[in-house]
Protein backbone atom coordinates (compact mmCIF):
# COMPACT_ATOMS: atom_id res chain seq x y z
CA UNK A 1 0.00 0.00 0.00
CA UNK A 2 1.33 3.43 -0.97
CA UNK A 3 2.20 5.74 1.94
CA UNK A 4 1.75 9.38 0.97
CA UNK A 5 4.12 11.99 2.37
CA UNK A 6 1.86 14.50 4.08
CA UNK A 7 1.71 16.93 6.96
CA UNK A 8 -0.82 19.16 8.65
CA UNK A 9 -0.40 22.46 6.81
CA UNK A 10 -2.93 24.79 8.39
CA UNK A 11 -6.18 24.90 10.30
CA UNK A 12 -9.28 26.96 9.60
CA UNK A 13 -11.26 28.84 12.24
CA UNK A 14 -14.51 30.17 10.81
CA UNK A 15 -15.57 33.58 12.11
CA UNK A 16 -18.46 35.91 11.40
CA UNK A 17 -16.43 39.12 11.61
CA UNK A 18 -12.86 38.86 10.33
CA UNK A 19 -11.66 42.25 11.59
CA UNK A 20 -12.94 41.52 15.09
CA UNK A 21 -11.30 38.10 15.15
CA UNK A 22 -7.94 39.51 14.01
CA UNK A 23 -8.20 42.12 16.75
CA UNK A 24 -8.93 39.47 19.40
CA UNK A 25 -6.00 37.25 18.49
CA UNK A 26 -3.64 40.21 18.13
CA UNK A 27 -4.61 42.42 21.07
CA UNK A 28 -5.96 39.96 23.62
CA UNK A 29 -4.11 36.72 22.88
CA UNK A 30 -0.81 38.40 22.01
CA UNK A 31 -0.47 36.69 18.64
CA UNK A 32 0.75 38.21 15.39
CA UNK A 33 -2.56 38.14 13.54
CA UNK A 34 -2.97 40.09 10.32
CA UNK A 35 -5.14 40.28 7.22
CA UNK A 36 -4.24 37.70 4.58
CA UNK A 37 -6.31 38.58 1.53
CA UNK A 38 -9.32 37.54 -0.52
CA UNK A 39 -10.01 34.29 -2.37
CA UNK A 40 -11.05 35.18 -5.94
CA UNK A 41 -14.24 33.45 -6.98
CA UNK A 42 -14.80 31.96 -3.53
CA UNK A 43 -16.44 34.83 -1.69
CA UNK A 44 -14.19 34.53 1.37
CA UNK A 45 -11.36 36.50 2.91
CA UNK A 46 -8.93 35.55 5.64
CA UNK A 47 -6.54 36.47 8.38
CA UNK A 48 -3.37 34.57 9.25
CA UNK A 49 -1.47 33.62 12.41
CA UNK A 50 1.83 31.85 11.81
CA UNK A 51 3.46 29.35 14.15
CA UNK A 52 6.26 28.15 11.88
CA UNK A 53 5.36 24.50 11.43
CA UNK A 54 1.74 25.33 10.57
CA UNK A 55 -0.57 28.31 10.67
CA UNK A 56 -4.08 29.32 11.68
CA UNK A 57 -6.36 30.74 9.01
CA UNK A 58 -9.21 32.91 10.23
CA UNK A 59 -11.78 32.62 7.45
CA UNK A 60 -14.98 34.58 6.95
CA UNK A 61 -17.63 35.07 4.30
CA UNK A 62 -16.99 38.14 2.17
CA UNK A 63 -19.56 37.72 -0.62
CA UNK A 64 -22.34 35.22 0.12
CA UNK A 65 -23.37 34.93 -3.51
CA UNK A 66 -20.62 32.27 -3.68
CA UNK A 67 -21.20 28.71 -2.47
CA UNK A 68 -17.99 28.59 -0.41
CA UNK A 69 -18.95 31.75 1.48
CA UNK A 70 -22.42 30.34 2.12
CA UNK A 71 -20.85 27.24 3.69
CA UNK A 72 -18.75 29.37 6.03
CA UNK A 73 -21.77 31.51 6.92
CA UNK A 74 -23.78 28.41 7.85
CA UNK A 75 -20.92 27.09 9.99
CA UNK A 76 -20.86 30.25 12.13
CA UNK A 77 -24.65 30.50 12.43
CA UNK A 78 -24.39 29.25 16.04
CA UNK A 79 -21.18 31.13 16.77
CA UNK A 80 -17.57 31.28 15.59
CA UNK A 81 -16.12 27.78 15.50
CA UNK A 82 -13.21 25.61 14.32
CA UNK A 83 -13.98 24.48 10.78
CA UNK A 84 -11.48 22.03 9.27
CA UNK A 85 -7.79 21.59 8.49
CA UNK A 86 -5.61 21.15 5.43
CA UNK A 87 -3.00 18.49 4.76
CA UNK A 88 -0.08 19.37 2.48
CA UNK A 89 1.19 16.78 -0.01
CA UNK A 90 4.40 16.49 -2.01
CA UNK A 91 2.75 15.48 -5.28
CA UNK A 92 -1.00 15.94 -5.22
CA UNK A 93 -1.72 13.93 -8.38
CA UNK A 94 0.25 10.85 -7.35
CA UNK A 95 -0.70 10.96 -3.70
CA UNK A 96 -4.43 11.33 -4.30
CA UNK A 97 -4.22 8.02 -6.12
CA UNK A 98 -2.72 6.49 -2.99
CA UNK A 99 -5.43 7.92 -0.78
CA UNK A 100 -8.04 6.53 -3.17
CA UNK A 101 -6.51 3.08 -2.67
CA UNK A 102 -7.09 3.51 1.04
CA UNK A 103 -10.84 3.99 0.67
CA UNK A 104 -11.19 7.74 0.22
CA UNK A 105 -12.80 9.40 -2.79
CA UNK A 106 -10.68 12.33 -4.05
CA UNK A 107 -12.44 15.16 -5.82
CA UNK A 108 -11.01 16.95 -8.85
CA UNK A 109 -7.75 18.86 -8.44
CA UNK A 110 -8.48 22.56 -8.61
CA UNK A 111 -6.11 25.49 -9.03
CA UNK A 112 -6.33 28.06 -6.27
CA UNK A 113 -4.75 31.43 -5.56
CA UNK A 114 -4.81 34.32 -3.16
CA UNK A 115 -3.58 37.85 -3.60
CA UNK A 116 -1.63 39.11 -0.61
CA UNK A 117 -2.00 42.69 0.68
CA UNK A 118 1.31 43.60 -1.03
CA UNK A 119 0.03 42.38 -4.40
CA UNK A 120 1.80 39.01 -4.63
CA UNK A 121 -0.21 36.04 -5.89
CA UNK A 122 0.20 32.74 -4.06
CA UNK A 123 -0.84 29.65 -6.02
CA UNK A 124 -1.71 26.12 -5.03
CA UNK A 125 -3.56 23.03 -6.15
CA UNK A 126 -6.13 21.52 -3.82
CA UNK A 127 -8.73 18.78 -3.73
CA UNK A 128 -11.51 17.72 -1.43
CA UNK A 129 -11.71 14.22 -0.01
CA UNK A 130 -14.93 12.30 0.61
CA UNK A 131 -15.43 9.02 2.46
CA UNK A 132 -15.70 6.00 0.16
CA UNK A 133 -18.08 3.05 0.67
CA UNK A 134 -15.59 1.27 2.95
CA UNK A 135 -15.25 4.23 5.32
CA UNK A 136 -17.21 4.14 8.57
CA UNK A 137 -20.25 6.44 8.64
CA UNK A 138 -18.87 7.78 11.94
CA UNK A 139 -15.77 9.17 10.19
CA UNK A 140 -15.89 12.99 10.11
CA UNK A 141 -15.52 15.01 6.94
CA UNK A 142 -11.91 14.43 5.88
CA UNK A 143 -9.44 17.31 5.68
CA UNK A 144 -8.81 18.81 2.28
CA UNK A 145 -5.41 18.38 0.64
CA UNK A 146 -3.15 21.02 -0.85
CA UNK A 147 0.12 21.29 -2.75
CA UNK A 148 1.74 24.71 -2.63
CA UNK A 149 3.28 25.84 -5.93
CA UNK A 150 6.95 26.31 -5.13
CA UNK A 151 7.60 29.19 -7.53
CA UNK A 152 9.35 32.40 -6.43
CA UNK A 153 6.29 33.71 -4.60
CA UNK A 154 5.62 30.30 -3.10
CA UNK A 155 9.14 29.89 -1.73
CA UNK A 156 9.00 33.40 -0.28
CA UNK A 157 5.73 32.46 1.36
CA UNK A 158 7.21 29.33 2.95
CA UNK A 159 10.13 31.32 4.36
CA UNK A 160 7.76 33.99 5.66
CA UNK A 161 5.72 31.35 7.45
CA UNK A 162 8.73 30.98 9.75
CA UNK A 163 9.89 34.61 9.93
CA UNK A 164 6.34 35.83 10.71
CA UNK A 165 6.00 33.39 13.63
CA UNK A 166 6.97 36.04 16.18
CA UNK A 167 4.42 37.22 18.70
CA UNK A 168 3.92 39.69 21.52
CA UNK A 169 3.85 36.73 23.91
CA UNK A 170 6.51 33.99 23.68
CA UNK A 171 4.60 31.43 21.62
CA UNK A 172 6.61 28.84 19.73
CA UNK A 173 5.76 26.44 16.93
CA UNK A 174 2.44 24.69 16.47
CA UNK A 175 2.92 21.40 18.31
CA UNK A 176 -0.31 19.62 17.36
CA UNK A 177 -3.84 20.03 16.12
CA UNK A 178 -6.68 18.68 18.24
CA UNK A 179 -9.75 16.79 17.06
CA UNK A 180 -12.86 16.01 19.12
CA UNK A 181 -14.41 12.54 19.19
CA UNK A 182 -16.43 10.47 21.64
CA UNK A 183 -14.26 7.46 20.70
CA UNK A 184 -10.65 8.54 20.07
CA UNK A 185 -9.21 5.00 19.61
CA UNK A 186 -11.76 4.22 16.89
CA UNK A 187 -11.22 7.49 15.05
CA UNK A 188 -7.44 7.11 15.33
CA UNK A 189 -7.68 3.62 13.82
CA UNK A 190 -9.64 5.05 10.89
CA UNK A 191 -6.95 7.65 10.21
CA UNK A 192 -4.39 4.85 10.27
CA UNK A 193 -6.46 2.86 7.77
CA UNK A 194 -7.39 5.66 5.38
CA UNK A 195 -4.45 8.07 5.67
CA UNK A 196 -1.57 5.83 6.75
CA UNK A 197 -0.93 7.83 9.92
CA UNK A 198 0.73 6.16 12.91
CA UNK A 199 -0.53 6.05 16.50
CA UNK A 200 2.24 7.06 18.93
CA UNK A 201 0.17 7.13 22.15
CA UNK A 202 -3.19 5.55 22.95
CA UNK A 203 -5.62 5.96 25.83
CA UNK A 204 -9.38 5.53 25.94
CA UNK A 205 -9.87 9.30 26.14
CA UNK A 206 -6.97 10.47 23.94
CA UNK A 207 -4.80 9.27 21.07
CA UNK A 208 -1.79 10.91 19.44
CA UNK A 209 -0.82 10.33 15.80
CA UNK A 210 2.06 11.31 13.56
CA UNK A 211 1.98 11.79 9.79
CA UNK A 212 4.74 9.58 8.31
CA UNK A 213 7.21 11.40 6.07
CA UNK A 214 5.60 14.68 7.07
CA UNK A 215 8.93 16.38 7.74
CA UNK A 216 9.80 15.92 4.05
CA UNK A 217 6.86 18.04 2.88
CA UNK A 218 7.86 21.71 2.68
CA UNK A 219 10.79 21.11 5.07
CA UNK A 220 11.53 24.84 5.19
CA UNK A 221 8.81 25.28 7.83
CA UNK A 222 10.19 22.71 10.27
CA UNK A 223 8.88 19.50 11.90
CA UNK A 224 5.36 18.37 11.09
CA UNK A 225 2.75 18.85 13.85
CA UNK A 226 1.17 15.86 15.58
CA UNK A 227 -2.56 15.09 15.57
CA UNK A 228 -4.34 14.62 18.91
CA UNK A 229 -7.81 13.10 19.13
CA UNK A 230 -9.53 13.71 22.47
CA UNK A 231 -12.87 12.93 24.11
CA UNK A 232 -14.67 15.02 26.74
CA UNK A 233 -13.79 13.90 30.26
CA UNK A 234 -15.94 13.49 33.35
CA UNK A 235 -18.12 16.42 34.38
CA UNK A 236 -16.40 16.34 37.77
CA UNK A 237 -12.97 17.06 36.31
CA UNK A 238 -12.94 20.79 37.09
CA UNK A 239 -9.37 21.22 35.86
CA UNK A 240 -10.44 20.28 32.34
CA UNK A 241 -13.45 22.61 32.13
CA UNK A 242 -12.27 24.66 29.14
CA UNK A 243 -11.13 21.64 27.16
CA UNK A 244 -14.31 19.71 27.92
CA UNK A 245 -16.49 22.64 26.90
CA UNK A 246 -14.70 23.00 23.58
CA UNK A 247 -14.81 19.27 22.85
CA UNK A 248 -18.50 18.93 23.71
CA UNK A 249 -19.45 22.05 21.78
CA UNK A 250 -17.70 20.78 18.65
CA UNK A 251 -19.38 17.37 18.83
CA UNK A 252 -22.84 18.72 19.65
CA UNK A 253 -22.89 21.48 17.01
CA UNK A 254 -20.84 20.06 14.16
CA UNK A 255 -20.05 16.42 14.96
CA UNK A 256 -16.55 15.02 15.55
CA UNK A 257 -13.69 16.89 13.91
CA UNK A 258 -11.15 19.67 14.25
CA UNK A 259 -11.48 21.68 17.46
CA UNK A 260 -8.19 23.41 18.24
CA UNK A 261 -4.41 23.58 18.49
CA UNK A 262 -1.55 23.08 20.92
CA UNK A 263 1.24 25.67 20.76
CA UNK A 264 4.69 25.23 22.25
CA UNK A 265 6.36 27.79 24.49
CA UNK A 266 9.70 28.01 26.26
CA UNK A 267 8.18 30.26 28.96
CA UNK A 268 4.73 29.09 30.06
CA UNK A 269 4.63 31.49 33.01
CA UNK A 270 5.20 34.48 30.73
CA UNK A 271 2.42 33.42 28.37
CA UNK A 272 -0.07 32.81 31.20
CA UNK A 273 0.83 36.08 32.91
CA UNK A 274 0.56 38.02 29.65
CA UNK A 275 -2.83 36.52 28.87
CA UNK A 276 -4.21 37.31 32.31
CA UNK A 277 -2.95 40.88 32.05
CA UNK A 278 -5.12 41.06 28.91
CA UNK A 279 -8.13 39.70 30.89
CA UNK A 280 -8.02 36.34 29.09
CA UNK A 281 -9.22 33.37 31.15
CA UNK A 282 -6.60 30.62 31.41
CA UNK A 283 -6.60 27.25 33.17
CA UNK A 284 -3.18 26.08 34.37
CA UNK A 285 -2.29 22.41 34.57
CA UNK A 286 0.79 22.42 36.77
CA UNK A 287 3.96 23.46 34.98
CA UNK A 288 3.20 21.39 31.88
CA UNK A 289 0.52 23.24 29.96
CA UNK A 290 -2.34 25.73 30.14
CA UNK A 291 -5.66 26.08 28.30
CA UNK A 292 -7.18 29.32 27.03
CA UNK A 293 -10.92 29.57 27.59
CA UNK A 294 -12.49 28.89 24.15
CA UNK A 295 -14.94 31.74 24.70
CA UNK A 296 -11.94 34.08 24.64
CA UNK A 297 -10.62 32.52 21.41
CA UNK A 298 -13.64 32.61 19.08
CA UNK A 299 -14.60 29.05 20.00
CA UNK A 300 -11.17 27.47 19.42
CA UNK A 301 -9.48 25.18 21.92
CA UNK A 302 -5.95 26.53 22.43
CA UNK A 303 -3.49 24.73 24.65
CA UNK A 304 -0.07 26.17 25.50
CA UNK A 305 2.51 23.43 26.04
CA UNK A 306 5.76 23.95 27.95
CA UNK A 307 8.88 22.71 26.16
Amino acid sequence: MYHAAMRVDHVLLAVANLDRAIETFRDRLGMRAFAGGVHPGRGTHNGLIHFGSAYVELIAAHDTTHARAQTIARHVATGDAPYTFAVALLDIGRELTGLGERGLMPGPIRDGSRETPDGQRLRWQAALLAPGPSVSPEFPEPPFVIEWIRDENGMTWLRERVSLATHALPYGRLHAIVMASNDPPDLAAQFVRHFGWEITARQDWQCVLRTPNGDHVNPEIGPAPAVVIAAPRSEGDAGMASMNRALRRRIERHGPGFVGIAIETADLDAVVTGLRERSVRVEEHGDRYATIDPDDAHGALIEIVST
